[in-house]
């Protein structure tokens, strides 16, 4: 990852484009010794990330946030689904958020390195993905499993808005890291960053989540995806993300001795 340069006032983070997509849409290999950097780093990033990129998103379409994230998003109960913030934008919008930072190298992830195998190529050789291909199979792998059902379809169950926040203008939003395809994408100008899926497309992989849901459920979810973002801004090389509390983490580190400069 390259150093982040940061401001202590507005919490973003100077990061190269082209090596986040190559740390986290690339599958990688782990050392033998030292395994995979990928989740501890992810750890440490990988909501902020996911985040500070969909609220540049925001701000680039006219959605600008109208306050912070704010990360308490529970039903109210002390049991039950929690998700990973509520966002609320100048519009109006009001978003029930939930962040998956699946990635390339996770199980059941699909690199994307712009060329295929051949086809002769072994069985046991992974197969490689472009960019659109990658999308297609992570919208099947996400949104139509029974492995994931429970992780991802959590953001129907209603949760309770901050005070004074509209509870009926909630909707539920999945923010992922990993490309995405919305219906109906036939190629990668299709691929947006932010779009709509209809609950009743996935009703039957819903109903086997196990998720106690209401009888009156949202109808729509929207979908954001920090890859399509970011391999949308063509002309850019790099991009500063707002990140507050990975900075926070940072300076913790440097307390501690470690020679990080912010």
């Amino acid at each position: 990852m390259p150093s982040p340069k940061s401001s202590r006032k507005n919490h973003k983070f100077k990061l190269e484009i082209s090596k986040l997509l190559d740390f986290y849409d690339v599958r990688r290999t782990p050392d033998e010794d030292t395994g995979s950097p990928i989740t501890a780093i992810t750890s440490l990033i990988g909501e902020d990330l996911v985040l500070g990129l969909l609220e540049l998103h925001f701000k680039e379409s006219g959605r600008a946030l109208q306050c912070p994230v704010e990360r308490k998003c529970t039903t109210g109960e002390t049991t039950g689904p929690r998700l990973d913030g509520w966002i609320r934008t100048k519009k109006g919008d009001v978003f029930q958020t939930e962040v998956k930072n699946w990635c390339a190298s996770a199980i059941g992830g699909v690199s994307v390195d712009g060329e295929l195998e051949p086809r002769s190529a072994r069985r046991n050789q992974r197969r490689r993905y472009t960019w659109f291909e990658a999308a297609e199979s992570n919208r099947e792998r996400y949104l139509n499993h029974k492995d994931v059902a429970a992780k991802v379809w959590k953001v129907l169950v209603p949760m309770k808005p901050p005070e004074d926040w509209p509870r009926r203008n909630a909707k539920p939003l999945l923010a992922f890291w990993s490309p995405v395809a919305p219906p109906g994408a036939k190629k990668e100008k299709d691929l947006k960053p932010f779009f709509q899926v209809k609950t009743s497309e996935f009703r039957a992989i819903i109903g086997k989540s196990g998720l106690k849901l209401p009888k009156k459920r949202f109808s729509t979810v929207w979908i954001f995806s920090a890859s399509n973002y970011l391999r949308s801004l063509k002309r850019r090389e790099t991009i500063e993300i707002p990140m507050q509390r990975v900075q926070g983490r940072l300076e913790e580190l440097r307390k501690l001795g470690f020679p990080i400069n912010l």
